[in-house]
């Protein structure tokens, strides 16, 4: 497949833009910048790259901070469907995806969906991730039921 002359070059400094801009707490000027990636980088590498996994995540990350829990799912979903088919189903990018789409579904209000997704992401976590990565307690703490005193907070 063609792809567009410099757009490579384009695409890469827009991803770390993006990364930068999220780093900063800058989520509205990321998620602008991934919004203006985001054709780029499929120009660049196809639609349906791991690099294009990466710039919806990052956009869903940002959506996620800004409150616009519905276009993050989207965005969510999306990256998991790429990982998948371009990392397999198992791999870990799937699993963060599956991870963050459970936050934006627990937004939503939709506990069920939350709790499935969360529950996929720990099961690919325990199979293939280091028995020390973080992301897995991280995703353990999100599956836990909050203790009967924090109710009172509520």
């Amino acid at each position: 497949m063609d792809r567009a002359p410099g757009a490579a070059h384009s695409a890469s400094l827009l991803i770390k833009l993006g990364y930068y801009l999220e780093r900063r707490g800058d989520y509205q000027a990321c998620r602008d910048n991934q919004l203006r990636a985001a054709p780029i980088v499929a120009a660049a590498y196809g639609p349906g790259s791991a690099s294009m996994a990466g710039v919806l995540l990052l956009l869903g990350c940002c959506r996620l901070e800004l409150g616009d829990w519905s276009a993050a799912r989207s965005d969510f979903e999306q990256a998991a469907h790429i990982y998948r088919a371009a990392a397999g189903a198992d791999s870990l990018e799937v699993a963060d995806a599956l991870y963050l789409l459970g936050a934006a579904q627990a937004n939503l209000g939709d506990r069920d969906a939350a709790r499935f997704s969360c529950v996929e992401a720990l099961r690919i976590l325990e199979a293939g991730a280091a028995p020390d990565d973080p992301r897995t307690e991280i995703v353990r703490d999100a599956l836990r039921p909050p203790p009967p005193w924090w109710r009172r907070f509520g």
